[in-house]
């Protein structure tokens, strides 16, 4: 940034100089300052001597001090396949960043920007950047690496609607409120399969929805978006005040490709479980009907089951706890229960992740039954 110079050896007198064309000379008394450059230059011995020829003097630019670029980035995701790149000393260096790639220069002689180098592609990229002088050169290669992405499944309201042989975690009768125990009242005494054909926006496009997403999360054949059944649960209890926004964004996941198929449709009930129909007319003395049945929770369980007895008599009940092969693991007794009682299940013996149990309950009038799962 600064000037150099030249002296002629030999320590001249009487030595007058002028510069690029200039009609002044000079008396020449030592050392001449001049900036970086070629400079015409003539001399004369003497204010009345003789024009020499024109000559030339070249300053030359001092070589550039190497500045080793401090880089850090952010990789690409998978929603926007889109990174950034970072230098932590860019010491008003002025930049170009080029994808060596596909040869596209995405920044051009730039001031360093406020948050980085970003929405760059995956691809390697040459960071150069120069102070103005040109006396600081420093660059690097920096790669953006192209993410590995999920692809994400999910079958449709309409395949669980008409595949209910493919309910894996949960029977068509299980309430939809035993699940989603923050659900409003106009969903929560529904059951899955009730919910599951419902009409209409808001909350009920969010019901449904989340009965579709609820058993995309179950099945071990799905690589659905949500992981666990805990998260969806969560999810769907916190934005019951949100159902528009959420229902939305359930219906995208659950039109991500559903890669089961291969059964007949079929919209028959779960075992143990009565078929989508009309509700039971009053009876005569205008209370309405009770259908005798049980309610299991939490669903998912981990290590104990709670069994809500709704049969409308008193009963001793027997238990069993069966896994998906058939095989009972475990027998329990109750005595004199009736509607309302509860009789907790410890279950921490042979249970296993993420798994799909069957419970029966037996009492001296009916035999019900339910699907569970166990927690992941």
């Amino acid at each position: 940034g600064g000037n150099g110079g030249f002296i002629f050896l030999g320590d001249p007198q009487n030595l007058y100089i002028s510069f690029d064309e200039g009609e002044n000379f000079d008396l020449y008394t030592g050392s001449i300052s001049l900036p970086v450059g070629t400079h015409d230059a003539i001399i004369k011995f003497g204010e009345d001597g003789c024009v020499s020829d024109d000559f030339q003097i070249i300053i030359d630019r001092p070589q550039s001090v190497d500045v080793i670029l401090e880089t850090s980035v952010v990789e690409p995701d998978c929603e926007t396949l889109l990174g950034s790149i970072s230098v932590a000393n860019p010491q008003d260096l002025i930049f170009t960043v080029t994808n060596q790639s596909t040869n596209v220069v995405h920044y051009n002689k730039v001031d360093y920007p406020i948050g980085g180098f970003v929405n760059l592609p995956p691809g390697n990229y040459l960071v150069k950047g120069e102070s103005s002088d040109g006396c600081r050169i420093g660059s690097k290669i920096v790669e953006l690496i192209e993410p590995i992405c999920d692809d994400f499944e999910g079958c449709t309201l309409g395949y669980w609607k008409n595949h209910t042989d493919r309910w894996e975690c949960y029977s068509t009768c299980t309430l939809y409120g035993e699940v989603f125990t923050n659900a409003p009242s106009q969903l929560s005494n529904l059951t899955l399969q009730e919910v599951l054909n419902l009409g209409g926006g808001g909350i009920y496009n969010l019901g449904r929805q989340s009965v579709a997403a609820l058993l995309n999360t179950c099945h071990g054949d799905i690589n659905y978006e949500i992981l666990s059944t805990n998260e969806l649960i969560a999810y769907v209890n916190a934005n019951f005040n949100n159902a528009g926004a959420a229902g939305s964004h359930l219906d995208e996941l659950n039109n991500a490709g559903c890669t089961l198929g291969g059964s007949r449709a079929t919209t028959a009930p779960s075992q143990g479980c009565d078929a989508i129909g009309p509700k039971p007319k009053p009876r005569k003395n205008n209370k309405a009907g009770f259908t005798a049945s049980f309610k299991a929770y939490p669903v998912p369980f981990r290590e104990s089951l709670n069994i809500h007895y709704e049969f409308d008599y008193k009963s001793d009940v027997s238990i069993e706890f069966f896994d998906m092969q058939g095989r009972l693991l475990r027998t329990y007794k109750a005595k004199k229960v009736s509607k309302g009682d509860v009789t907790t299940l410890n279950l921490d013996f042979a249970t296993r992740a993420s798994q799909v149990y069957i419970i029966k309950v037996k009492t001296d009038k009916d035999v019900f039954t339910k699907n569970i799962i166990s927690d992941k």
